[in-house]
């Protein structure tokens, strides 16, 4: 679920012949995605397998580092890069459905609806305004609309374009910092 890194494992199991084969995690290529990197190295030498049900509780909560992170984050999760390099590769040829990958697409416009945002957020105005600027093709818009929940996104990322062209960046800056520190 989410449009994050949908290969959470915090337990695995592997035939040595295959880790080696697949080779280590590469953080320095991959950042917080190495895992990622690493399972769909796994996948280009044998087939991998998911238990699709819960096993374990987890608990989000706007007080973890991972979560204030993520919300301060303005440069495109790290697991974009690996999925994209996967979807790139003879491995994957044919064998991802069409809305699996569709939903990456959509996953990437979130993000990027996100980051403007926080980039507004951090009165970092001109950055924001060159990510608002970036052209969107009608597919590209269609790739918003493939999820009705994504609709909002869509009409943020508007909201904040608009903000921004009117030269209300900063002062929306200003109101979500000061709406923040309330919460």
């Amino acid at each position: 679920k989410g449009a994050g890194n949908f290969i959470i494992c915090p337990t695995f199991m592997a035939r040595a012949s295959v880790l080696a084969k697949a080779g280590p995690f590469r953080p320095e290529r991959y950042g917080t995605a190495s895992d990622a990197g690493m399972w769909f190295r796994i996948l280009e030498h044998a087939p991998i397998g998911l238990i699709d049900r819960p096993l374990m509780r987890y608990r989000r909560g706007v007080h973890q580092g991972t979560f204030s992170i993520e919300a301060a984050r303005t440069a495109p999760a790290d697991h974009f890069r690996v999925i994209d390099e996967f979807l790139s590769s003879p491995a994957a040829a044919g064998a991802v459905p069409p809305d699996l990958a569709q939903r990456h697409e959509t996953a990437k416009l979130v993000d990027e609806t996100r980051r403007l945002r926080t980039l507004v957020a951090l009165g970092r105005v001109g950055e924001a305004r060159d990510l608002s600027r970036r052209i969107y093709t009608l597919e590209a818009a269609r790739k918003y609309l493939y999820n009705g929940r994504r609709m909002r996104y869509l009409a943020k990322r508007l909201f904040y374009s608009f903000l921004l062209e009117t030269g209300l960046g900063k002062f929306t800056g200003k109101v979500i910092r000061e709406w923040e520190s309330r919460s």
